[in-house]
């Protein structure tokens, strides 16, 4: 994963690929979302030391 830049989630079915993003606080990264399922997606970004 880059230290600075971009990641991109895939949506599919039941899933995204990849499953988990870890960054390190303070580390600016852009989220790109693509959905290729025929399903609605939810992406959801929990603030650092969530569960």
């Amino acid at each position: 994963m880059p230290a600075n830049g971009s990641i991109t989630v895939v949506g599919k079915e039941f899933k995204f690929i990849p499953s988990a993003i870890r960054v390190k606080q303070g580390q600016h990264v852009s989220i790109v979302f693509e959905s290729e399922g025929a399903l609605s997606h939810k992406l959801t970004i929990r603030p650092a030391g969530s569960a």
